[in-house]
């Protein structure tokens, strides 16, 4: 919405960021302050509809399937086209804009995101080929990403390749996650070995293990540790996400290659 010059009325707080936005967000709203509802409860309804909104976009809410017919009666209610972890951002893009009536801007969005994701790979030609291992360590637990991850479908458009040693790990209770002991964490060690941490702890905790120094990626640079910001734009994309995650993924991993 705000891509395409919409300001929304209210939105519901983003709990991993201390003002409720994420950072791509708040600059795209600049001096504007919708009022920021609180829905780790549940969404407050009562103040949605004091709103008195014209539409009410919920393509990202896990909780529509209950939600949705309170929602459409306060205001048309635009939900998610297949589910709200299978949608593309390219879908949820297009969906936004048609409810917006702005189809023509957005299918122009998707063509320059489109065209800047390949514009990043075609600059850092030494990224082909190269094997990756995208993992986060978080209260005692190292999981990998392996596969269906918006976050590592953009860094395989950029030619890295995930680490056969991860391929064929077992999921774990979340798709796309597989769980990594800390005796062997030398299942992480790739060409790029990029890595997220919610908190100082949960570094402390990985790095501590006396295995990681004698990683290739930690002797050799290429271990890239990417921020909370940025890990949260990898793994939930949009039109604003993508520029704020890749132009700072390229640069660390380009970096640590050089």
């Amino acid at each position: 919405m705000l891509a395409l010059g919409v300001t929304p009325t209210g939105m519901v707080r983003h709990d991993s960021f201390e003002s409720g936005s994420a950072p791509w967000v708040e600059a795209a709203l600049g001096k504007a302050r919708p009022e920021i509802f609180d829905g780790a409860t549940g969404l407050p309804f009562e103040k949605i509809a004091a709103l008195r909104p014209d539409l009410i976009v919920a393509t990202d809410d896990y909780g529509l399937a209950d939600n949705f017919a309170r929602l459409s009666q306060i205001a048309p209610t635009v939900s998610y086209v297949d589910g709200v972890e299978s949608d593309t951002w390219q879908q949820r893009a297009t969906h936004i804009g048609q409810a917006l009536g702005r189809e023509a801007a957005t299918e122009q969005l998707i063509v320059d995101i489109t065209a800047k994701v390949m514009e990043a790979a075609l600059a850092n030609p030494g990224f082909a080929g190269k094997t990756l291992s995208y993992f986060y360590a978080s209260q005692g637990e190292i999981r990998a990403i392996t596969g269906g991850d918006a976050g590592l479908a953009l860094l395989r458009q950029l030619g890295l390749t995930i680490s056969p040693k991860l391929a064929g790990l077992p999921q774990a209770d979340s798709p796309g996650r597989s769980s990594v002991s800390p005796e062997n964490i030398g299942l992480l060690d790739a060409d790029v070995m990029l890595a997220s941490y919610p908190t100082d702890a949960d570094r402390t905790f990985f790095e501590s293990n006396p295995l990681v120094p004698r990683l290739n990626a930690v002797r050799g640079g290429t271990y890239v540790i990417i921020d909370q910001p940025v890990s949260v734009a990898l793994a939930f994309p949009s039109v604003l996400s993508i520029p704020y995650a890749l132009d700072r993924t390229v640069t660390a991993i380009a970096d640590a290659l050089a």
